[in-house]
């Protein structure tokens, strides 16, 4: 038989480990989305390339979806991780 209070502890461990990963993964996503916004105001700013400017903006929608999905993953995880959490203390 499984010992069912080391199993939740485990359980709890690697969700905790997920959302930490999670989160780093969404502060890069962040770095990155400050540093295409830069760019593309560098770029409209001082007259550059229009379609390096599309390119700017199309990588930035790409980031920002990231970011959203990211925000969503993370909420789903602490969710999940609470109800291990209640489980835990019955």
């Amino acid at each position: 038989m499984f010992d069912r209070a080391a199993l939740i502890r485990e359980i709890i461990a690697e969700y905790e480990s997920l959302i930490k990963l999670e989160v780093s993964r969404l502060d890069n996503y962040m770095v990155e989305h400050a540093r295409l916004k830069l760019a593309a105001e560098i770029i409209q700013e001082f007259g550059g390339d229009e379609e390096e400017l599309r390119e700017v903006k199309r990588r930035l929608h790409c980031v920002e979806h990231r970011m959203k999905s990211s925000e969503r993953y993370l909420e789903r995880l602490e969710r999940l991780l609470n109800i291990f959490r209640a489980a835990q203390l019955e």
